[in-house]
């Protein structure tokens, strides 16, 4: 694992393959869109790694194709990790990692050149680190933010942090902290020392006491040149979502019908017309997933995000309101009641 820097950037979106009703037509290539003009990578002891975040987004009408390359990196310490295309469906973004690896001292500097399909041009991203050669600590998270989804009144949920030591000397962690209440995790004796190339684990717990969205900071003092370092926590808790009075009415409605998703059509053999039916899942796989309603494939086919036309198909697509009912539905385990 790798040294981590905050980057304020968007999430990211999971995308897979769901079978539906027949897509029709081509569309035009997507519209490109960055977030970040620059990306720093900090100061690094020369000839170790630390890899950062770049978010690409779509804003469609179609699929983004593209390709990325490095220019003017007469180091050598910058490089694309994985391959040098990029595929972003409509409506979502993906992410793309940059790796810095100072081989001299001193400021360092290159060019990150995007080049799509939209037609609208080359995009570049300026990339910039210091290497040193002197033997600094360094952190990375995993993941870099975590977000406990959607839980219904009286149940609480725990995620798991890992913190690795990347740097070429021990990493000092002098204080854990976070910014309100919702959001706890057990006492660590300070300095928690992690050696080069160990890790720990740190175990968050998210007890929502009302209705309503929590947002809060855990926030890390290291000894790292980045310090403090910052991951963001999210959750809500909502109103136990009914599956016979609220879920299974949207599929009578919209999707349980002739020429699509009813017993006798069964596109992409998948059917809506009962709670038991909808967890066997399509020729795809299973389109529900409990307790994960963000990465469960019928709500990617409902607000247009995976692959394929939205769903339902030719028609208009379902309010936002009701998109989210169903998947809070599922961050509540998906339970048939």
């Amino acid at each position: 694992m790798h040294a981590f820097k905050k980057l304020t950037l968007g999430g990211i979106m999971a995308l897979s393959i769901m079978g539906g009703c027949t897509d029709l037509g081509e569309l035009p290539p997507g519209t490109q869109q960055l977030q970040v003009g620059t990306i720093d990578f900090g100061v690094i002891t020369i000839d170790f790694t630390k890899e950062l975040s770049l978010e690409i987004g779509n804003a469609g009408p179609g699929m983004l194709k593209g390709t990325m390359s490095i220019e003017n990196d007469t180091s050598l310490s910058f490089a694309l990790v994985g391959s040098p295309e990029y595929n972003v469906e409509v409506d979502s973004t993906g992410t793309f990692l940059i790796s810095f690896t100072p081989t001299v001292a001193g400021r360092l500097g290159a060019r990150l050149i995007l080049e799509s399909d939209n037609n609208s041009g080359v995009d570049t991203i300026a990339l910039t680190g210091e290497g040193t050669a002197a033997l600094l600590a360094a952190m990375s998270l995993s993941p870099t933010s975590l977000d406990f989804g959607s839980l219904p009144p009286g149940q609480d949920s725990s995620r798991t942090l890992v913190i690795s030591s990347t740097g070429a000397s021990p990493l000092e962690i002098t204080g854990i902290s976070v910014s309100g209440s919702v959001f706890t995790f057990p006492t660590f004796s300070y300095p928690l020392t992690i050696d080069s190339g160990q890790d720990t684990s740190l175990m968050i717990s998210f007890a929502p006491s009302a209705i309503g969205d929590f947002a809060e900071i855990l926030t890390l003092t290291t000894n790292t040149p980045d310090s403090p370092e910052e991951l963001a926590l999210t959750g809500r808790q909502a109103e136990l979502v009914s599956y016979g009075a609220s879920v299974q009415p949207v599929f009578d409605a919209n999707c349980a019908i002739a020429g699509c998703h009813n017993a006798t059509t069964k596109q992409a053999s998948l059917v809506l017309d009962s709670f038991s039916n909808l967890m066997v899942g399509s020729q795809s796989g299973a389109v529900v997933v409990p307790g994960d309603g963000a990465n469960s494939l019928l709500v990617r086919k409902l607000k247009g995000t995976a692959p394929g036309k939205r769903m339902p198909l030719n028609k208009p697509p379902l309010p936002d309101a009701t998109i989210t009912l169903i998947e809070t539905w599922i961050d509540q385990g998906a339970l048939n009641n």
